[in-house]
């Protein structure tokens, strides 16, 4: 049982979603329609702390390239957790799908053909800001900058994820210049980028049981 009920799911339209982001409650939980694809044509802010967000199968689909506008966006000193929430074609200056100056956790979802400058899925920094990613799918991302799927400045952890044919012009996967990161148990499958084909790290960053940096077809173009 969850500590705090979710109530019934959030109807398959974007006007119902962005109402219940507006009213949920801190420390609440909102959970998605059944499969459903919420066509986004402007950023979600999350502004409540200790927000859960649970998937149920459903995408936040954004506005495609060069839409200017991340799909979620959590602001500084929050926290947010993210179960099974899945991104698509989202496309920002920093990071596609989500841009985090706060405290975020994502448990699975898959993120595909997300594309920003900096974090082509996900870009995460700022004050006090931290990332943790958990069996999380990143497949086609791109940056035209740093971080094709994933760009940090923040405490970040990666557990048991798959970063598969992202690309960026610095880190083709995963761009990090943060104190610390680690990531375990994940695997990189052709990233390609004209500076670390998987990671480029200019920071202080663990690696434990992680496959395919070099080689699996990541790549330097």
């Amino acid at each position: 049982a969850m500590a705090s009920p979710g109530g019934p799911p959030v109807p398959c339209n974007v006007s119902d979603l962005i109402g219940a982001f507006v009213n949920a409650r801190s420390g609440g939980t909102l959970i998605l329609a059944h499969d459903c694809t919420y066509y986004m044509e402007e950023s979600l802010i999350d502004v409540k702390d200790n927000l859960t967000i649970i998937g149920n199968g459903s995408t936040l689909e954004g506005g495609g390239p060069r839409s200017g506008f991340a799909i979620l966006g959590v602001s500084r000193g929050e926290h947010l957790t993210l179960d099974g929430v899945s991104f698509a074609g989202g496309s920002g200056p920093d990071g596609g799908a989500i841009s985090n100056k706060g405290y975020l956790t994502v448990n699975g979802g898959v993120f595909s053909d997300n594309s920003a400058r900096y974090g082509g899925a996900i870009d995460s920094g700022g004050y006090h800001s931290s990332l943790t990613i958990r069996h999380a799918v990143f497949n086609r991302n791109s940056a035209s900058v740093e971080g094709g799927a994933v760009a940090v400045d923040s405490a970040t952890t990666i557990i048991g994820a798959t970063f598969s044919h992202n690309s960026s012009h610095e880190g083709g996967a995963f761009y990090t210049d943060a104190y610390p990161a680690t990531v375990k148990h994940t695997s990189f499958i052709g990233n390609v980028a004209y500076a670390g084909g998987a990671i480029r790290n200019d920071a202080h960053l663990t690696l434990t049981d992680v496959t395919g940096v070099a080689g699996s077809g990541n790549s330097f173009s």
